[in-house]
């Protein structure tokens, strides 16, 4: 299929258009001239001389179109190699990392002005993306301490409906406090991120570390691993965050009396698996969104905790599925790049 838009297009039928109107107008110069020249001669030489001369070069027309035309269109692909190389330079500029100055490559003057004012725009989005995660670090850090004082305040008051119901609520925005500044950490962390971590030890340890809250939430926690040691890309900080949010969340959202199964795989895929209301398929591609929660989130979720999975797994080049389990729950599957 033809792209009609293109500049190749577009120079391609213009200079068609030009040889067969310089072509008529040299046939027309040429039997103009031939019959000056036998004006006094016999009539038909003007004819004999055309035909001799459209015998001999006619030939040589269409190869020279065609020459023309190709020439033409290997000078714009190769004027336009720049750009093309600049358009997936561009694509690949993630939010939040510092973008590169695009006008000093070596590109056609016609388009240094608008990649210049491309630069610009870049650098003032960096700038709006610098200030507004340093807000949200700023204003975390400094909520910090006034909420482990009142949550203390409150331990201490006599226990009531009133006062459980208010330590809860500290609890949780304590718990949204602690992820924002984990996001923040996360995201002055340069991408993508070099290393290797053990993933086995690690998912055992965080295992272990949730086991107080799966206490206090009746769930058990069992974990199966087919290997005994699996070496996975990223560091200790940022696997240890994808695992201990992944498990958090589903002990949070699963039935009391029930369990959440963790399984790791040869291959480095970690697979989670809860006993809660499961995730609509509507809302799949919503999920990882920066606050904003489900239809069955009920008073446990913050809208932070898969957002920063998801911006971990970007980082460290590691996938994430969703899935439905068939007795109900639901399933996310880790793929970490090995």
């Amino acid at each position: 299929m033809i792209d009609r838009t293109t500049l190749q297009f577009s120079l391609a039928w213009r200079l068609i258009l030009l040889l067969v109107i310089v072509s008529i107008g040299v046939v027309a110069g040429l039997r103009w001239y031939v019959c000056q020249i036998s004006a006094g001669y016999e009539s038909d030489l003007a004819d004999t001389v055309l035909l001799e001369f459209f015998a001999d070069i006619v030939w040589a027309l269409p190869a020279v179109g065609i020459t023309t035309v190709a020439m033409g269109i290997w000078a714009i692909r190769s004027g336009l190699a720049p750009l093309r190389a600049l358009s997936a330079e561009i694509s690949r500029v993630a939010p939040g990392s510092r973008p590169a100055c695009f006008a000093e490559r070596m590109l056609p003057g016609e388009v240094v002005p608008l990649v210049a004012t491309l630069d610009e725009t870049f650098a003032r989005l960096h700038r709006a993306y610098e200030a507004q995660r340093q807000f949200a670090a700023n204003a975390a850090h400094e909520l910090r301490t006034p909420l482990a004082i009142l949550q203390s305040g409150l331990e201490r008051l006599p226990q009531n409906q009133q006062t459980r119901s208010l330590t809860e609520d500290t609890a949780r925005l304590s718990r949204i406090v602690a992820q924002l500044l984990e996001l923040a950490r996360i995201e002055s962390t340069p991408a993508p991120v070099a290393g290797n971590v053990e993933l086995t030890g690690l998912v055992a340890d965080v295992a272990a570390a949730m086991g107080p809250l799966a206490y206090e939430r009746n769930v058990n926690v069992g974990l199966q691993s087919q290997a005994s040691v699996m070496n996975v890309r990223g560091t200790m900080g940022l696997v240890e965050a994808i695992v201990r949010n992944l498990l958090e969340n589903a002990i949070l959202y699963t039935r009391p009396g029930s369990e959440v199964a963790l399984t790791l795989s040869r291959s480095g895929v970690l697979t989670i698996d809860d006993c809660g209301p499961g995730i609509p398929p509507e809302e799949r591609a919503r999920i990882f969104d920066r606050f904003w929660r489900g239809s069955s989130a009920g008073a446990n979720g913050s809208g932070l905790g898969l957002a920063i999975v998801k911006e971990v797994a970007d980082r460290i080049g590691a996938t994430i599925d969703v899935e439905a389990r068939a007795r109900g729950g639901a399933r996310f599957c880790v793929h970490f790049a090995t």
